[in-house]
């Protein structure tokens, strides 16, 4: 129950940022559809749609000055802390965990760290609505493939020697598609499309041998051979996947409405470079044509290609066949271009906050300083032995002189005592193998002065949220401890005044106090 009492605020928190940033990217890339228009060729258009995708799905990006994010202080800024070796019982005699507590404090739940964390009322019930959101979509979405799927399991594939195969074989042929792709022709389908991830199959309404010439025939196939070829089927397949997990977001929904308009304009495009110029013209016809049958309202289909019959995209399709014409390779290289920065400023995050320089001074005094009591530790792993001494100091906020370094060997660890101000236990183990944490108890007060400025802003926000205004005298006191059993250290930060006392859990508000309370 720890693991998933860890788990859900963090799932929750990375969906809500991750919609957000998604939703800016979208919307940069929907206002930059709109300034270029048909300047930038529709390929690169729908090129931009797989960043958007890339951002959805990236679980971690690098930082960097040019993010994009960079405007909004409120994202998340800071790296989050490492994974850390499952706790180790501590024996021989030295101090035994504990949790910590500042002396002269009022006893309260929130001025220590708890062994067992529960799951926030809050990121519970957002964790509920979100899932009971997308099962629900996903249930919707698998029966209507399920059940068109069953309906085309009536059709039977043409045969070899049909008309329709030969010409569709020579389409695949100009289009250098050697698989095998059946052809279907069924009543229970209202337009062309291309249906199925694993085993794509071409689908035509029982009327189109009547219905289209040849000639009609051949632009039909070419485009859904594009299609193929381009894998635009597995694209949309990602997508609605993504949109799964941000089903609440209509920005989204409506990017990926874009988004498919793109694709199939994109594979006219490609099509129309398959036949000659004074064909063009019968190429829009043909779609029109096309459209002006399927007047059907469209199966949300995962695994299929198809266009909406609604009239702006229409317009818009036709607008861009008969005003076809190869870009230049300005253009092109335009295009190329705008992706790459389309990707620096959206597939990086926003950069973390520079390291306090006077925190790094005292964190490289420290290490010298702390030279001669490590000196018995093995050469090999002395290293990150000093590593994870730093990265702790750095979380704490203070350099701590270390004061004792204990061989433990029946737990195959380093005991390390650091000199604190006696508000809290200083102990840090390490692995003796490795190097790497494993356990710790330390809690100091700090200055204010010592505060990173996002906790800080946090704080005035929750004070002025619960009506109360910032003191000039607070005491701050951090705690640095195992919370889980098998999981990472957490930092727990205190922040009291006359009236108040707000505390933090890795940097995030999850307690307030007021006097009386």
């Amino acid at each position: 129950m720890n693991a998933i009492a860890a788990w859900i605020p963090s799932f929750v928190k990375w969906v809500i940022e991750t919609s957000f940033m998604a939703t800016v990217m979208a919307i940069l890339i929907l206002a930059i559809r709109m300034v270029l228009k048909h300047r930038l060729p529709i390929k690169w258009q729908y090129g931009m749609w797989f960043v958007l995708m890339a951002r959805m799905i990236l679980p971690w990006a690098p930082e960097s000055g040019m993010s994009m994010y960079n405007m909004f202080p409120f994202l998340e800024r800071q790296t989050p802390v490492a994974i850390m070796n499952p706790v180790q019982d501590i024996s021989g005699g030295l101090p035994p965990m504990q949790t910590l507590s500042p002396p002269n404090r009022e006893a309260n739940d929130a001025s220590e760290i708890p062994s067992n964390i529960g799951i926030p009322t809050l990121d519970l019930v957002m964790f509920i609505l979100w899932a009971a959101g997308s099962l629900a979509l996903l249930g919707t979405m698998l029966k209507a493939n399920r059940d068109y799927g069953r309906r085309l399991g009536k059709a039977q594939p043409m045969p070899a020697e049909s008309d329709l195969v030969r010409l569709l074989d020579r389409c695949k042929d100009e289009l250098g598609i050697r698989r095998r792709v059946p052809l279907l022709v069924s009543a229970e389908v209202d337009g062309p499309s291309l249906y199925g991830l694993v085993r794509p199959r071409i689908l035509l309404p029982a009327h189109s041998p009547e219905t289209f010439g040849s000639k009609e025939l051949r632009y039909i196939f070419l485009h859904e051979l594009v299609h193929l070829k381009r894998k635009d089927i597995a694209a949309n397949v990602m997508m609605t996947a993504l949109l799964l997990v941000q089903w609440f977001n209509p920005i989204l929904w409506y990017a990926y409405r874009k988004m498919r308009e793109d694709q199939e304009l994109s594979c006219d495009a490609a099509a129309i470079s398959h036949i000659g110029a004074g064909e063009v013209q019968d190429y829009g016809y043909t779609i029109v044509k096309l459209l002006e049958r399927n007047v059907s309202r469209p199966v949300p289909l995962l695994a299929a290609t198809k266009f909406s019959p609604k009239l702006p995209q229409l317009k818009r399709r036709v607008t861009m066949i008969a005003t076809f014409k190869k870009h230049s390779i300005k253009w092109t290289a335009a295009g190329f271009v705008l992706i790459l920065l389309l990707v620096s400023v959206s597939l990086t995050n926003a950069r973390a906050e520079e390291a306090n320089p006077a925190l790094m001074r005292e964190l490289a005094e420290m290490e010298q300083a702390n030279a001669p009591l490590l000196e018995a530790v093995d050469p090999a792993v002395r290293g990150q032995v000093e590593d994870t001494i730093r990265e702790v100091m750095t979380d704490l906020g203070m350099a701590l002189p270390l004061k004792r370094a204990e061989h433990v060997p029946n737990s195959n660890q380093w005991f390390l005592e650091f000199e604190g101000d006696g508000t809290g236990m200083t102990s840090l183990w390490v692995n003796d193998e490795t190097g790497k944490f494993e356990n710790a108890s330390i809690g100091i007060d700090l200055s204010q002065d010592r505060l990173e400025a996002a906790l800080m802003h946090q704080y005035e926000q929750a004070l002025k949220k619960q009506g109360y205004a910032k003191q000039a005298d607070i005491s701050v006191h951090r705690v640095i401890d195992n919370m889980l059993e098998n999981g990472p250290y957490q930092v727990q930060t205190n922040i009291t005044d006359a009236n108040t006392q707000v505390v933090f859990l890795d940097g995030k508000v999850i307690q307030f106090i007021a006097d009386g309370s």
